[in-house]
């Protein structure tokens, strides 16, 4: 069965495809254990939609079309790509730009012959242990160690689960810090937020906490389990009238987990200076290459075979 025939009609991400694309995700992020990129979740996709154009491609190889931040058309595997022919891999890449996000595990063991993969900075995932953010105690944390102590003598902190009945102060905090920045809900991320806060339809909102600051809406955190072990912090925000907000609320994370979770995975930075540096100032303990895996062309192809003559050895 030729490949295009056997992928279905594009479909929009509803509520009601989770039960057929999650287990799919699920299954790819199991082996990569903690070094599962954080975007595959089913709620992420459907979250960030619109950002992205995603559509659902059904049938025996099913994909996620979608569009990078950059402009990139992509297809998104939601099988193992490195288990199927490489000409059904070329003749989806016959349709997009390129494959994307795939994890290093598997660019590693494509027939590089064939395809190239290149990963951009941009992209790549911040991995932490988790315990660093409990006392903040290597040296080059103790900036945020004094940023929380100062936190704490200045304010009364209080924390309470995102609910029903906190999750208009929450919202305040997401109005808040657009405001801070200078975005509106539109130019951000507000609207994935909004939805992730409140659920939508079948897509029960995100598990998190909300900080008040002597009462006041302070900053809150929106995580989602990735594996066993380690979650996504898919969402963080905090009010800049609270300096610190953001290292009491990593520190209070991770002191509510009870050993459940060894890792953090704090998604990318896009590119952003100002992202970048913030999620490099925590020390990250990795960082996860997500690769675009593309064609090559026939004149690379012909030299990689000038250079790979049957029967030599060639290192993968």
């Amino acid at each position: 069965m030729a490949t295009l025939e056997a992928v279905g009609a594009a479909q929009l991400l509803s509520p009601a495809l989770r039960h057929e694309i999650e287990p799919r995700l699920a299954a790819l992020r199991a082996p990569l254990a903690e070094r599962a990129i954080s975007d595959y979740t089913f709620s992420n996709l459907f979250l960030f939609q619109r950002a992205h154009d995603y559509r659902y491609l059904p049938g025996e190889y099913p994909c996620i079309a979608g569009t990078a931040y950059d402009g990139t058309a992509h297809l998104l595997p939601l099988f193992d790509i490195t288990t199927v022919a490489g000409e059904v891999l070329e003749e989806l890449l016959g349709t997009t730009q390129c494959l994307f996000p795939v994890p290093a595990e598997w660019a590693a063991r494509l027939d590089s012959t064939r395809f190239e993969c290149h990963a951009l900075r941009d992209d790549a995932d911040y991995l932490f242990p988790i315990e660093q953010f409990v006392a903040y105690e290597h040296h080059e944390l103790r900036g945020k160690r004094t940023a929380l102590r100062n936190l704490q003598s200045s304010h009364v902190i209080t924390t309470a689960a995102i609910s029903p009945a906190t999750v208009d102060d929450a919202l305040a905090v997401l109005d808040g810090w657009c405001e801070d920045k200078g975005f509106t809900r539109l130019q951000a991320d507000g609207g994935p937020c909004e939805q992730a806060l409140a659920g939508v339809g079948e897509v029960a909102p995100l598990p998190g906490f909300i900080y008040y600051a002597d009462g006041a809406p302070a900053g809150f955190v929106l995580t989602e389990m990735l594996n066993p072990g380690v979650q996504a912090v898919r969402f963080a925000k905090g009010r800049v009238s609270f300096d610190g907000i953001y290292p009491f609320m990593f520190h209070d994370l991770s002191r509510r987990q009870g050993g459940a979770t060894a890792w953090f995975n704090f998604e990318q930075d896009l590119g952003n200076p100002g992202f970048r540096r913030s999620k490099l100032s925590y020390m990250p303990g990795a960082l996860l290459d997500k690769y675009r895996v593309r064609r090559k062309s026939t004149t690379d192809v012909r030299k990689s075979a000038a250079r790979h003559k049957p029967g030599d050895e060639r290192p993968r």
